[in-house]
């Protein structure tokens, strides 16, 4: 069974960061709509990432839930990082 370890934490906050802060950068959305779709985009990889474990072994993911919520809560801190970096430019 795979495990979050924190260089897979930092990566996961790092591609958030450079995402939100390239797409504050070049797109003139909202702060809030590149936040909500960064956030949203890693919820949807890690959720395809459940599934896909969960049909090889049903109780590897017993607290996906879990799982979820600390995916977007480390995306959201990587998201608004990015977008502090792309905002003081």
């Amino acid at each position: 069974m795979p495990k979050i370890t924190l260089g897979v934490t930092l990566a996961w906050c790092a591609a958030a960061a450079v995402t939100s802060a390239l797409l504050g950068a070049v797109c003139h959305l909202r702060k809030r709509m590149i936040v909500m779709g960064v956030v949203c985009a890693a919820i949807v990889a890690n959720t395809a990432n459940i599934v896909y474990e969960l049909s090889r072994d049903p109780t590897s993911h017993n607290l996906f839930p879990l799982e979820l919520a600390m995916t977007a809560f480390i995306n959201l801190f990587g998201a608004a990082i990015g977008l502090a970096v792309a905002s003081a430019f």
